[in-house]
Protein backbone atom coordinates (compact mmCIF):
# COMPACT_ATOMS: atom_id res chain seq x y z
CA UNK A 1 0.00 0.00 0.00
CA UNK A 2 2.77 1.90 0.93
CA UNK A 3 4.53 1.64 -2.86
CA UNK A 4 1.09 2.68 -4.51
CA UNK A 5 0.25 5.87 -2.70
CA UNK A 6 3.77 6.85 -3.42
CA UNK A 7 3.37 6.32 -6.89
CA UNK A 8 0.01 8.29 -6.30
CA UNK A 9 1.60 11.46 -4.82
CA UNK A 10 4.47 11.36 -7.70
CA UNK A 11 1.51 11.32 -10.11
CA UNK A 12 -0.34 14.27 -8.50
CA UNK A 13 3.46 16.28 -7.83
CA UNK A 14 4.06 15.64 -11.99
CA UNK A 15 0.80 16.71 -12.89
CA UNK A 16 0.90 19.85 -10.58
CA UNK A 17 4.55 20.67 -12.21
CA UNK A 18 3.35 20.22 -15.57
CA UNK A 19 0.78 23.27 -14.57
CA UNK A 20 -1.65 21.40 -15.53
CA UNK A 21 -4.18 20.65 -13.03
CA UNK A 22 -3.45 24.17 -11.36
CA UNK A 23 -4.38 25.77 -14.88
CA UNK A 24 -7.94 23.10 -15.48
CA UNK A 25 -9.15 24.47 -11.72
CA UNK A 26 -8.31 28.05 -12.31
CA UNK A 27 -10.36 27.45 -15.73
CA UNK A 28 -13.34 24.87 -13.56
CA UNK A 29 -13.59 27.85 -10.97
CA UNK A 30 -14.20 30.83 -13.39
CA UNK A 31 -16.17 29.44 -16.15
CA UNK A 32 -18.58 27.69 -13.58
CA UNK A 33 -18.74 30.62 -11.28
CA UNK A 34 -19.36 33.06 -14.14
CA UNK A 35 -21.24 31.17 -16.12
CA UNK A 36 -25.06 31.45 -14.57
CA UNK A 37 -24.51 35.21 -15.34
CA UNK A 38 -23.11 34.92 -18.75
CA UNK A 39 -26.10 33.04 -20.09
CA UNK A 40 -29.60 35.40 -19.82
CA UNK A 41 -32.81 33.38 -18.16
CA UNK A 42 -36.32 33.94 -18.80
CA UNK A 43 -37.19 33.61 -15.03
CA UNK A 44 -38.32 30.31 -14.40
CA UNK A 45 -36.75 27.59 -12.36
CA UNK A 46 -36.96 24.98 -15.45
CA UNK A 47 -34.53 27.37 -17.28
CA UNK A 48 -32.62 27.82 -14.37
CA UNK A 49 -31.61 24.75 -13.36
CA UNK A 50 -30.73 24.43 -16.96
CA UNK A 51 -27.95 26.78 -17.14
CA UNK A 52 -26.92 26.35 -13.57
CA UNK A 53 -27.03 22.85 -13.19
CA UNK A 54 -26.86 21.16 -16.70
CA UNK A 55 -24.78 23.07 -18.70
CA UNK A 56 -22.63 23.53 -15.51
CA UNK A 57 -22.16 19.86 -14.84
CA UNK A 58 -21.37 19.36 -18.57
CA UNK A 59 -18.90 21.49 -18.82
CA UNK A 60 -17.14 20.00 -15.81
CA UNK A 61 -17.37 16.44 -17.37
CA UNK A 62 -15.98 17.63 -20.58
CA UNK A 63 -13.03 19.73 -19.32
CA UNK A 64 -11.76 17.01 -16.68
CA UNK A 65 -12.45 14.21 -19.15
CA UNK A 66 -10.42 15.67 -21.68
CA UNK A 67 -7.66 16.60 -18.84
CA UNK A 68 -8.11 12.88 -18.14
CA UNK A 69 -7.10 12.04 -21.03
CA UNK A 70 -4.30 14.21 -21.97
CA UNK A 71 -3.12 13.36 -17.82
CA UNK A 72 -2.91 9.77 -18.17
CA UNK A 73 -1.27 9.17 -21.54
CA UNK A 74 1.35 11.52 -21.16
CA UNK A 75 2.21 10.22 -17.13
CA UNK A 76 2.98 7.05 -19.15
CA UNK A 77 4.21 7.42 -21.54
CA UNK A 78 5.65 10.56 -21.05
CA UNK A 79 7.83 8.79 -18.35
CA UNK A 80 9.09 5.94 -20.12
CA UNK A 81 10.19 8.21 -23.15
CA UNK A 82 11.81 9.93 -20.82
CA UNK A 83 13.60 7.08 -19.53
CA UNK A 84 12.04 8.38 -15.62
CA UNK A 85 10.41 4.94 -15.30
CA UNK A 86 13.59 2.84 -15.77
CA UNK A 87 14.57 4.34 -12.44
CA UNK A 88 10.77 3.52 -10.69
CA UNK A 89 11.42 0.20 -12.30
CA UNK A 90 14.45 -0.76 -10.46
CA UNK A 91 13.14 0.07 -7.23
CA UNK A 92 11.49 -2.73 -5.24
CA UNK A 93 7.89 -1.92 -6.69
CA UNK A 94 6.37 -4.45 -9.15
CA UNK A 95 4.93 -2.65 -12.22
CA UNK A 96 1.19 -3.16 -11.81
CA UNK A 97 1.98 -1.05 -8.50
CA UNK A 98 3.34 1.62 -10.63
CA UNK A 99 0.59 1.56 -13.39
CA UNK A 100 -2.73 1.49 -10.26
CA UNK A 101 -0.72 4.06 -8.62
CA UNK A 102 -0.62 6.21 -11.22
CA UNK A 103 -4.61 5.50 -11.47
CA UNK A 104 -4.99 6.24 -8.02
CA UNK A 105 -3.11 9.54 -8.09
CA UNK A 106 -5.20 10.57 -11.46
CA UNK A 107 -8.61 9.67 -9.30
CA UNK A 108 -7.70 11.65 -6.56
CA UNK A 109 -6.78 14.73 -8.78
CA UNK A 110 -10.23 14.10 -10.12
CA UNK A 111 -11.99 13.68 -6.82
CA UNK A 112 -10.62 16.81 -5.81
CA UNK A 113 -11.23 19.09 -8.89
CA UNK A 114 -15.10 17.55 -8.90
CA UNK A 115 -15.24 18.57 -5.00
CA UNK A 116 -14.23 22.00 -5.89
CA UNK A 117 -16.75 22.68 -8.91
CA UNK A 118 -19.71 21.23 -6.82
CA UNK A 119 -18.95 23.79 -4.26
CA UNK A 120 -19.07 26.40 -6.89
CA UNK A 121 -22.13 24.71 -8.77
CA UNK A 122 -24.29 24.70 -5.68
CA UNK A 123 -23.50 28.16 -4.45
CA UNK A 124 -23.90 30.12 -7.75
CA UNK A 125 -27.24 27.98 -7.75
CA UNK A 126 -28.54 29.26 -4.41
CA UNK A 127 -27.43 33.07 -5.68
CA UNK A 128 -28.94 33.29 -8.70
CA UNK A 129 -32.01 31.57 -7.17
CA UNK A 130 -32.72 34.70 -5.16
CA UNK A 131 -33.54 36.19 -8.03
CA UNK A 132 -36.50 34.42 -9.01
CA UNK A 133 -39.91 34.95 -7.87
CA UNK A 134 -41.81 33.34 -4.76
CA UNK A 135 -43.67 30.59 -7.10
CA UNK A 136 -40.85 30.02 -9.20
CA UNK A 137 -38.48 29.61 -5.88
CA UNK A 138 -41.10 27.01 -4.52
CA UNK A 139 -40.96 25.08 -8.03
CA UNK A 140 -37.17 25.28 -7.41
CA UNK A 141 -37.66 23.98 -4.13
CA UNK A 142 -40.36 21.04 -4.56
CA UNK A 143 -38.75 19.73 -8.19
CA UNK A 144 -35.81 20.27 -8.83
CA UNK A 145 -33.65 20.97 -5.26
CA UNK A 146 -34.83 17.78 -3.83
CA UNK A 147 -34.06 13.72 -4.69
CA UNK A 148 -37.45 12.09 -6.31
CA UNK A 149 -37.87 8.22 -6.34
CA UNK A 150 -39.87 6.96 -9.47
CA UNK A 151 -42.38 4.41 -9.58
CA UNK A 152 -44.82 3.04 -12.72
CA UNK A 153 -46.80 0.85 -13.33
CA UNK A 154 -45.58 -2.75 -13.82
CA UNK A 155 -44.89 -4.02 -17.39
CA UNK A 156 -48.94 -4.62 -19.35
CA UNK A 157 -47.99 -8.20 -20.61
CA UNK A 158 -45.35 -10.59 -19.80
CA UNK A 159 -43.90 -13.81 -21.06
CA UNK A 160 -47.15 -15.77 -21.56
CA UNK A 161 -48.75 -12.81 -23.86
CA UNK A 162 -45.80 -12.72 -26.22
CA UNK A 163 -45.91 -16.21 -27.10
CA UNK A 164 -48.96 -16.46 -27.99
CA UNK A 165 -48.76 -12.89 -30.25
CA UNK A 166 -46.17 -15.00 -31.63
CA UNK A 167 -48.24 -17.61 -32.16
CA UNK A 168 -50.43 -15.81 -34.19
CA UNK A 169 -48.00 -13.72 -36.15
CA UNK A 170 -46.57 -17.38 -37.41
CA UNK A 171 -49.81 -17.92 -39.03
CA UNK A 172 -49.62 -14.71 -40.76
CA UNK A 173 -48.02 -15.47 -44.82
CA UNK A 174 -46.00 -12.31 -44.79
CA UNK A 175 -44.54 -13.57 -41.29
CA UNK A 176 -43.73 -17.12 -42.84
CA UNK A 177 -40.34 -17.44 -42.79
CA UNK A 178 -38.88 -15.28 -40.15
CA UNK A 179 -36.58 -16.05 -37.41
CA UNK A 180 -37.65 -16.66 -33.77
CA UNK A 181 -36.14 -13.25 -32.72
CA UNK A 182 -37.81 -11.31 -35.65
CA UNK A 183 -40.81 -12.75 -34.47
CA UNK A 184 -40.52 -12.27 -30.87
CA UNK A 185 -39.42 -8.66 -31.84
CA UNK A 186 -42.08 -7.81 -33.65
CA UNK A 187 -44.66 -9.64 -30.86
CA UNK A 188 -43.33 -6.92 -28.53
CA UNK A 189 -43.87 -4.17 -30.75
CA UNK A 190 -47.20 -4.84 -31.61
CA UNK A 191 -48.16 -5.53 -28.05
CA UNK A 192 -46.14 -2.30 -26.83
CA UNK A 193 -48.24 -0.58 -29.26
CA UNK A 194 -51.85 -1.81 -28.31
CA UNK A 195 -51.09 -1.04 -24.61
CA UNK A 196 -49.82 2.56 -25.53
CA UNK A 197 -52.48 3.53 -27.25
CA UNK A 198 -55.79 5.44 -25.90
CA UNK A 199 -58.53 5.89 -28.24
CA UNK A 200 -60.94 8.85 -28.33
CA UNK A 201 -63.43 8.38 -25.71
CA UNK A 202 -61.53 6.09 -24.27
CA UNK A 203 -60.37 5.77 -20.49
CA UNK A 204 -57.25 4.17 -19.65
CA UNK A 205 -56.09 2.97 -15.67
CA UNK A 206 -52.80 3.12 -14.27
CA UNK A 207 -51.86 1.02 -11.02
CA UNK A 208 -48.75 1.56 -9.21
CA UNK A 209 -47.59 -0.04 -6.55
CA UNK A 210 -45.81 2.18 -3.53
CA UNK A 211 -45.87 -0.42 -1.17
CA UNK A 212 -42.30 -0.66 -0.48
CA UNK A 213 -42.19 3.35 0.11
CA UNK A 214 -45.60 4.17 2.02
CA UNK A 215 -44.07 4.51 4.83
CA UNK A 216 -41.91 7.65 3.16
CA UNK A 217 -44.39 9.18 1.50
CA UNK A 218 -47.25 9.66 4.72
CA UNK A 219 -48.78 12.81 4.55
CA UNK A 220 -46.14 14.21 1.65
CA UNK A 221 -48.01 15.13 -1.45
CA UNK A 222 -46.76 13.51 -4.46
CA UNK A 223 -46.02 14.60 -8.13
CA UNK A 224 -47.48 12.96 -10.86
CA UNK A 225 -44.84 13.33 -14.55
CA UNK A 226 -46.35 12.14 -18.01
CA UNK A 227 -45.70 12.56 -21.79
CA UNK A 228 -47.98 11.81 -24.39
CA UNK A 229 -48.30 12.00 -28.26
CA UNK A 230 -51.20 13.00 -30.54
CA UNK A 231 -52.27 11.09 -33.58
CA UNK A 232 -52.86 14.03 -36.18
CA UNK A 233 -50.23 16.62 -33.93
CA UNK A 234 -47.61 18.03 -36.61
CA UNK A 235 -44.42 19.34 -34.80
CA UNK A 236 -45.25 23.03 -37.04
CA UNK A 237 -48.30 23.75 -35.41
CA UNK A 238 -47.43 26.12 -32.28
CA UNK A 239 -49.91 25.66 -29.23
CA UNK A 240 -51.49 22.98 -29.57
CA UNK A 241 -53.40 22.23 -26.67
CA UNK A 242 -55.30 18.91 -26.10
CA UNK A 243 -58.14 18.17 -22.92
CA UNK A 244 -56.62 15.85 -19.75
CA UNK A 245 -59.12 14.54 -17.27
CA UNK A 246 -57.46 12.68 -14.20
CA UNK A 247 -59.08 10.94 -11.39
CA UNK A 248 -56.55 9.95 -8.58
CA UNK A 249 -57.58 7.15 -5.94
CA UNK A 250 -59.73 4.37 -5.55
CA UNK A 251 -63.17 4.77 -6.86
CA UNK A 252 -66.13 5.64 -4.00
CA UNK A 253 -63.52 6.13 -1.38
CA UNK A 254 -63.65 10.00 -0.06
CA UNK A 255 -60.05 10.43 -1.53
CA UNK A 256 -60.11 11.42 -4.56
CA UNK A 257 -58.63 13.64 -6.65
CA UNK A 258 -59.77 15.01 -9.96
CA UNK A 259 -57.58 17.23 -12.36
CA UNK A 260 -57.98 18.92 -15.36
CA UNK A 261 -55.85 20.98 -17.56
CA UNK A 262 -55.13 21.09 -21.07
CA UNK A 263 -51.38 19.84 -22.02
CA UNK A 264 -50.00 19.90 -25.13
CA UNK A 265 -48.25 17.12 -26.65
CA UNK A 266 -44.70 15.72 -26.57
CA UNK A 267 -43.53 17.68 -24.13
CA UNK A 268 -43.23 16.35 -20.38
CA UNK A 269 -46.04 17.96 -17.81
CA UNK A 270 -46.09 17.57 -13.54
CA UNK A 271 -48.56 18.14 -11.67
CA UNK A 272 -49.22 17.42 -7.93
CA UNK A 273 -51.42 15.45 -6.09
CA UNK A 274 -52.64 15.21 -2.41
CA UNK A 275 -50.99 12.71 0.62
CA UNK A 276 -52.59 9.86 1.52
CA UNK A 277 -54.10 8.77 -2.02
CA UNK A 278 -52.54 5.25 -2.19
CA UNK A 279 -54.50 2.48 -0.80
CA UNK A 280 -54.21 -0.23 2.56
CA UNK A 281 -51.98 -2.08 0.15
CA UNK A 282 -50.23 0.73 -1.18
CA UNK A 283 -51.55 0.79 -4.94
CA UNK A 284 -52.21 4.14 -6.12
CA UNK A 285 -55.17 3.84 -9.02
CA UNK A 286 -54.37 6.81 -11.83
CA UNK A 287 -57.39 7.13 -14.57
CA UNK A 288 -57.20 9.16 -17.40
CA UNK A 289 -60.22 9.99 -20.09
CA UNK A 290 -59.11 11.12 -23.75
CA UNK A 291 -62.18 13.30 -24.83
CA UNK A 292 -60.17 14.64 -27.34
CA UNK A 293 -61.31 13.66 -31.05
CA UNK A 294 -58.05 11.81 -31.87
CA UNK A 295 -56.00 9.03 -30.48
CA UNK A 296 -53.08 9.30 -27.51
CA UNK A 297 -50.23 7.77 -26.89
CA UNK A 298 -48.62 7.17 -23.60
CA UNK A 299 -45.43 5.27 -23.95
CA UNK A 300 -44.75 2.88 -21.57
CA UNK A 301 -41.20 3.59 -20.84
CA UNK A 302 -41.99 7.25 -19.96
CA UNK A 303 -46.16 7.74 -20.48
CA UNK A 304 -46.72 8.13 -16.79
CA UNK A 305 -44.75 7.98 -13.45
CA UNK A 306 -45.57 9.09 -10.14
CA UNK A 307 -42.67 11.20 -8.38
CA UNK A 308 -42.08 10.83 -4.43
CA UNK A 309 -39.83 12.36 -1.93
CA UNK A 310 -36.99 10.04 -1.24
CA UNK A 311 -33.95 12.09 -0.10
CA UNK A 312 -32.34 15.18 0.29
CA UNK A 313 -30.65 17.26 -2.79
CA UNK A 314 -26.97 17.50 -1.03
CA UNK A 315 -26.53 13.40 -0.68
CA UNK A 316 -27.92 13.37 -4.44
CA UNK A 317 -25.70 15.88 -5.73
CA UNK A 318 -22.56 14.17 -4.03
CA UNK A 319 -23.58 10.93 -5.23
CA UNK A 320 -24.19 12.44 -9.08
CA UNK A 321 -20.37 13.80 -8.87
CA UNK A 322 -19.44 10.19 -7.71
CA UNK A 323 -21.17 8.56 -10.64
CA UNK A 324 -18.97 11.01 -12.75
CA UNK A 325 -15.62 10.07 -10.63
CA UNK A 326 -16.53 6.64 -12.19
CA UNK A 327 -16.42 7.58 -16.00
CA UNK A 328 -13.45 9.80 -15.08
CA UNK A 329 -11.92 6.57 -13.90
CA UNK A 330 -12.80 4.63 -16.22
CA UNK A 331 -10.88 7.61 -18.88
CA UNK A 332 -8.02 6.94 -16.68
CA UNK A 333 -7.72 3.43 -17.32
CA UNK A 334 -7.84 3.31 -20.67
CA UNK A 335 -5.57 6.11 -21.45
CA UNK A 336 -2.94 4.24 -18.97
CA UNK A 337 -3.75 1.60 -21.14
CA UNK A 338 -2.86 2.44 -24.11
CA UNK A 339 0.04 4.65 -22.73
CA UNK A 340 1.28 1.44 -21.62
CA UNK A 341 2.40 0.40 -24.92
CA UNK A 342 2.16 3.35 -27.09
CA UNK A 343 3.61 6.92 -27.90
CA UNK A 344 1.31 9.59 -26.27
CA UNK A 345 0.09 11.26 -29.51
CA UNK A 346 -1.16 7.38 -30.54
CA UNK A 347 -2.50 6.17 -27.76
CA UNK A 348 -4.26 9.93 -27.51
CA UNK A 349 -5.59 9.07 -30.49
CA UNK A 350 -6.51 5.96 -29.74
CA UNK A 351 -8.46 6.82 -26.47
CA UNK A 352 -10.63 9.18 -28.45
CA UNK A 353 -11.40 6.83 -31.31
CA UNK A 354 -12.86 4.45 -28.76
CA UNK A 355 -15.15 7.63 -27.12
CA UNK A 356 -16.50 8.17 -31.02
CA UNK A 357 -17.52 4.40 -31.46
CA UNK A 358 -18.77 4.04 -27.81
CA UNK A 359 -20.64 7.39 -28.57
CA UNK A 360 -22.49 5.48 -31.16
CA UNK A 361 -24.54 3.94 -29.21
CA UNK A 362 -27.69 3.52 -31.20
CA UNK A 363 -26.08 2.37 -34.20
CA UNK A 364 -24.00 -0.64 -31.86
CA UNK A 365 -27.41 -1.44 -30.58
CA UNK A 366 -28.91 -1.56 -34.20
CA UNK A 367 -26.48 -3.99 -35.16
CA UNK A 368 -26.31 -6.26 -31.99
CA UNK A 369 -30.39 -6.39 -32.54
CA UNK A 370 -30.55 -7.49 -35.90
CA UNK A 371 -27.77 -9.93 -36.00
CA UNK A 372 -25.60 -8.36 -38.88
CA UNK A 373 -23.69 -5.64 -39.81
CA UNK A 374 -25.16 -5.31 -43.21
CA UNK A 375 -28.80 -4.84 -41.67
CA UNK A 376 -31.95 -6.56 -42.04
CA UNK A 377 -33.62 -7.30 -45.51
CA UNK A 378 -36.89 -5.46 -45.55
CA UNK A 379 -38.48 -8.09 -47.72
CA UNK A 380 -37.87 -11.39 -45.73
CA UNK A 381 -36.83 -9.51 -42.47
CA UNK A 382 -34.35 -12.04 -42.10
CA UNK A 383 -30.40 -10.56 -41.14
CA UNK A 384 -27.74 -10.92 -44.15
CA UNK A 385 -25.23 -12.12 -41.90
CA UNK A 386 -21.89 -12.34 -43.93
CA UNK A 387 -18.45 -13.57 -43.14
CA UNK A 388 -17.15 -10.29 -41.54
CA UNK A 389 -20.30 -10.65 -38.84
CA UNK A 390 -18.44 -13.80 -37.22
CA UNK A 391 -15.42 -11.51 -35.79
CA UNK A 392 -17.78 -7.95 -35.59
CA UNK A 393 -20.26 -9.07 -34.03
CA UNK A 394 -19.07 -10.56 -30.65
CA UNK A 395 -16.57 -7.54 -31.21
CA UNK A 396 -19.77 -5.29 -31.02
CA UNK A 397 -21.85 -6.82 -28.27
CA UNK A 398 -18.67 -6.30 -26.28
CA UNK A 399 -18.93 -2.72 -27.29
CA UNK A 400 -22.44 -2.72 -26.59
CA UNK A 401 -22.05 -3.79 -22.81
CA UNK A 402 -19.37 -1.36 -22.21
CA UNK A 403 -22.13 1.27 -23.62
CA UNK A 404 -24.65 0.21 -21.45
CA UNK A 405 -22.52 0.01 -18.43
CA UNK A 406 -21.31 3.68 -18.86
CA UNK A 407 -24.83 5.08 -19.35
CA UNK A 408 -26.73 2.90 -16.87
CA UNK A 409 -26.92 5.62 -14.59
CA UNK A 410 -27.37 9.70 -16.26
CA UNK A 411 -26.64 11.64 -13.29
CA UNK A 412 -27.00 15.22 -15.25
CA UNK A 413 -30.43 14.30 -16.58
CA UNK A 414 -31.51 13.19 -12.82
CA UNK A 415 -29.81 15.80 -10.94
CA UNK A 416 -32.41 18.55 -13.72
CA UNK A 417 -34.93 16.70 -13.40
CA UNK A 418 -35.12 16.54 -9.66
CA UNK A 419 -34.31 12.95 -9.62
CA UNK A 420 -32.61 10.50 -6.59
CA UNK A 421 -29.67 9.15 -7.41
CA UNK A 422 -29.31 5.93 -5.07
CA UNK A 423 -26.72 4.50 -3.50
CA UNK A 424 -27.75 1.22 -5.29
CA UNK A 425 -27.31 3.22 -8.33
CA UNK A 426 -23.84 4.62 -7.59
CA UNK A 427 -22.45 1.26 -6.34
CA UNK A 428 -23.91 -0.46 -9.54
CA UNK A 429 -22.09 2.41 -11.28
CA UNK A 430 -18.76 1.76 -9.49
CA UNK A 431 -18.91 -2.23 -10.16
CA UNK A 432 -19.78 -2.12 -13.60
CA UNK A 433 -17.88 1.01 -14.80
CA UNK A 434 -14.75 1.48 -12.74
CA UNK A 435 -13.94 -2.54 -11.79
CA UNK A 436 -15.83 -4.31 -14.75
CA UNK A 437 -15.19 -2.43 -17.57
CA UNK A 438 -12.10 0.18 -16.24
CA UNK A 439 -10.34 -3.56 -14.35
CA UNK A 440 -10.18 -4.92 -18.19
CA UNK A 441 -8.16 -2.07 -19.22
CA UNK A 442 -6.04 -1.94 -16.17
CA UNK A 443 -5.74 -6.11 -16.15
CA UNK A 444 -4.60 -5.76 -20.15
CA UNK A 445 -2.28 -2.34 -19.39
CA UNK A 446 -0.47 -3.75 -16.35
CA UNK A 447 -0.21 -6.56 -18.16
CA UNK A 448 1.38 -5.43 -21.33
CA UNK A 449 3.70 -2.81 -18.73
CA UNK A 450 4.82 -5.61 -17.20
CA UNK A 451 6.12 -7.45 -20.33
CA UNK A 452 7.51 -4.23 -22.24
CA UNK A 453 10.97 -3.55 -22.59
CA UNK A 454 11.63 -0.39 -21.32
CA UNK A 455 15.05 0.48 -22.65
CA UNK A 456 14.46 -0.23 -26.29
CA UNK A 457 10.74 1.39 -26.11
CA UNK A 458 13.32 4.60 -25.11
CA UNK A 459 15.56 4.01 -28.02
CA UNK A 460 12.73 4.14 -29.91
CA UNK A 461 11.90 7.17 -29.28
Amino acid sequence: MKSLLAIARLTVKAAIRMKLIPAVAVALLILVGALPYMIETNGTAEMLTQVVLTYSISIVTLMLGLATIWLSCSTMAGDIGDAQMQVVATKPVARWQIWLGKWLGIVALNGVLLALSGVVIVTALHVRAKSLSDEQQDILRSKVMVARGTAKEARPFGEKQILERMKQLEQKPEKDGLSQRVLRMDAIRELTRINELVPSGRMVTWEIDVSGVLGRIQDRPLHIRTRFYAANFAPSVTNMTLKTDWEIGQPGRSRMFSYARPMTPEGFHEFQIPANLPNSEGIIRITFANHNPTTLLFPLEDGLELLYPASSFGMNFARALGVILCWLGLLAAVGLCGASFLSFPVATFLVFTLLIVISSGNLITEIVTEGSVAGVDHETGKSTFGYLDWFLLPLFRVLLFVVNAVQSVSPIESLSAGRIISWAQLGTAFAQITLLVGGVFGIVGSFIFTRRELAAAQSNQ
